[in-house]
Parts: structure tokens; C-alpha cells; sequence
């Protein structure tokens, strides 16, 4: 398959529920059966089982949403898309790495100008 070919096929529940079957000893074969459907589909199971188990990404609710400031939801999408790739089983494109690093270094200017307009609002307030 080609480094851009078709993305992943089982869903997140079913990686989770291969995962579960594996580890109480079911075979492979019979893995297959039972998550999707036929024991032929046995070179998903090894591919889902081959592939490294990352931590979900950061997650908030729609109240907490609502609280963030805009730089602070760029950062929370930012680490999201990043989770996502982690899970991912192609590795990223370049252009995919240089649109990160491009993002990136834009929530660090951001966050600079942040941290500068406070430290200069406290300071005028204590003067």
C-alpha cells in the first residue's frame, strides 16, 4: 500500500474491542469473526494489533469551550491534531509537518503577545 493510500477502517471502538479479545486469548481468526464480521479480514486485526497504542487526545467540554480564549482553543486543536496524528498509521506528509510547525510558531507569537500585554497591563496598574 502507498504511504497515501486508504486511511484506517475499523473504527476506534472496534480497535479497542480487538484489542480486549486479544489480550483474553482469542486467536486471530477468531478476532476477525466476531468484530467484523468474517475471519477473513484477519490482516486488520494484525495491523490493529501491530500498531502502537497512543493516549486519546485532549478533550473539553462545550462549557469549558466556551471559557477558552482564542489562543487557548488554537493550542487545544493544535495538541488535538497532533493526538490524531500520533494514532494515526501512516506517518504525516511534509506538508502536513510543515503546517504544524507553521502553526505552531504561530500560538508561540501569540502566546508571547499575550504574556506581553499582561505584564504590561499589570505594570501600569502598579505604577
Amino acid at each position: 500500500m502507498s504511504q497515501h493510500g486508504r486511511g484506517a477502517v475499523a473504527t476506534a471502538a472496534q480497535r479497542a474491542q480487538v484489542r480486549q479479545l486479544i489480550a483474553e486469548g482469542r486467536s486471530i481468526r477468531q478476532t476477525a469473526a466476531e468484530v467484523f464480521g468474517d475471519a477473513r479480514y484477519r490482516g486488520r486485526v494484525e495491523r490493529i494489533i501491530r500498531s502502537p497504542i497512543h493516549p486519546s487526545s485532549p478533550t473539553v467540554s462545550d462549557a469549558e469551550v466556551s471559557e477558552l480564549t482564542t489562543t487557548e482553543l488554537i493550542r487545544l486543536f493544535f495538541e488535538q491534531r497532533l493526538a490524531w496524528l500520533a494514532t494515526r498509521e501512516t506517518p504525516p506528509s511534509g506538508n502536513e509537518i510543515h503546517q504544524l510547525l507553521k502553526a505552531q510558531l504561530m500560538l508561540h507569537h501569540r502566546e508571547a503577545l499575550e504574556r506581553s500585554i499582561a505584564a504590561t497591563r499589570f505594570r501600569d496598574r502598579t505604577s
